[in-house]
């Protein structure tokens, strides 16, 4: 699987809330930063992190890849979602690394409220 298809799978999967199918995209050994300060220890706790998406409302992801470098890529992403009465957007950037199977073994994630 390329970056386009993973990111397209993640967007559908995310739109869907559905969670097993964003953590089938991770590899049982990934590294993954949900922030520059906060490395998630287990794909458990990848999970756990994910349940957010349950109250997301009103969903919008973009997702472009501006470099890729064999198996690494740079993804620029925005969101927008309604949850418990307000309206948020985000914008930032991923930091990807892909396996032969096309899992992720290393996502990292910086971004910033509007």
């Amino acid at each position: 699987m390329n970056i386009s298809e993973w990111l397209e799978k993640f967007r559908v999967s995310w739109l869907k809330k559905d969670i097993p199918a964003v953590m089938d995209l991770f590899a049982d050994d990934v590294e993954y930063w949900e922030t520059p300060y906060k490395k998630l220890s287990s794909k458990q706790a990848i999970g756990d992190e994910w349940q957010v998406i349950k109250n997301q409302e009103n969903l919008v992801l973009t997702f472009t890849t501006f470099a890729s470098e064999k198996s690494s890529h740079a993804v620029r992403w925005t969101i927008s979602y309604d949850q418990n009465g307000k309206h948020n957007i985000w914008a930032g950037t991923y930091f990807i690394m892909l396996n032969n199977d096309g899992k992720c073994v290393y996502f990292y994630q910086t971004g910033e409220q509007e």
